[in-house]
């Protein structure tokens, strides 16, 4: 969809839809250079603390997108998936909560089907008909004997900033517009 940044906001201001439309804009950079000008990366993930994993550096300019700027009102957020391409990733919030939910690699979250070799993945439509089907699933899950199957859960707020490792289920629900 084509719309102004304007227009976005005016429909985050009015929306009332169950699952709102959440922004993942990947050409910020390009058409808000300056914004460079208003974070830095953080120490523990710059070039220079990384480990040698990111191969996609060796690709340059024709490396996968790999900056977003993701911006959504209450209620909007991201169902359950693994980020592409064995990627790590890192996500700051500027602006209102976040609750991030994580499941380890080796555990599936409930309500979430993948086929044996992972290549199709079959999930509920929205987080809303997730939380209201698979819930009380989850929450047997946080209790399970064994601590590493456990889900991790967490509630981020504005100037923090959380680390998603790589093939790592993991959904995003924004609390707050």
């Amino acid at each position: 969809a084509e719309f102004t940044m304007k227009q976005y906001i005016n429909y985050i201001l009015n929306t009332k839809e169950e699952a709102p439309f959440y922004l993942f804009e990947r050409d910020y950079i390009i058409k808000f250079p300056n914004i460079l000008n208003d974070y830095e990366i953080p120490k523990y993930f710059s070039s220079n603390n990384l480990p040698t994993t990111d191969l996609f550096r060796v690709l340059g300019d024709d490396r996968p997108d790999h900056h977003w700027l993701i911006v959504g009102p209450a209620n909007s957020g991201s169902i359950f998936h693994i980020d592409p391409n064995q990627t790590n990733a890192w996500n700051a919030c500027i602006k209102g909560r976040k609750k991030w939910i994580f499941y380890p690699p080796n555990v599936t979250p409930p309500g979430i089907e993948t086929s044996r070799d992972g290549g199709d993945v079959t999930i509920p439509i929205t987080i809303g008909e997730w939380l209201l089907t698979f819930w009380k699933f989850h929450q047997k899950c946080r209790n399970d004997s064994d601590i590493s199957r456990r889900p991790l859960e967490i509630i981020v707020s504005p100037g923090d900033v959380i680390f998603v490792p790589h093939n790592y289920w993991h959904m995003v629900i924004n609390l707050d517009d």
